[in-house]
């Protein structure tokens, strides 16, 4: 009998080979398929009592990067903002909450470029983190 073989039959299924061929088989018989694209993918996460907690099917985000914008206007480029829909968030750096004297922030995305400009008021340093889903 060579290693590659189980029972000495020649067909060269291997120990483990052979378990997914008779496994294979009966799902034929019984009409079981699955396809490709009917296996759902995604996180699902459970309790102990096999509640679902978390369950994200869809998508996950990617943190790309972050921008510090110095209480000016400015833009960064960055090639990953065409790899999915983008999203962002700011943040001030001091940490303070924003207040009715600040600047409002206004930030876009074009294409591989995030912009960010600000309103009549005191423009704040912020901290731009952006990334896609």
């Amino acid at each position: 009998m060579t290693p590659a073989t189980c029972c000495g039959c020649g067909w060269g299924f291997g120990n483990v080979g052979i378990l997914t061929a008779i496994w294979q088989w009966i799902l034929k018989m019984l009409g079981i398929k699955k396809e490709a694209d009917d296996v759902p993918q995604g996180l699902q996460v459970f309790d102990a009592s096999g509640n679902i907690v978390l369950d994200i099917t869809d998508r996950l985000t990617r943190v790309l990067g972050e921008v510090n914008t110095g209480a000016a206007a400015g833009s960064v480029t960055d090639a990953g903002l065409s790899s999915g829909d983008p999203w962002y968030i700011a943040f001030r750096v001091d940490g303070a909450m924003w207040s009715s004297a600040d600047a409002d922030l206004a930030i876009s995305i074009s294409g591989t470029t995030l912009s960010w400009s600000y309103g009549s008021g005191t423009a704040q340093n912020m901290t731009i983190t952006y990334g896609v889903y």
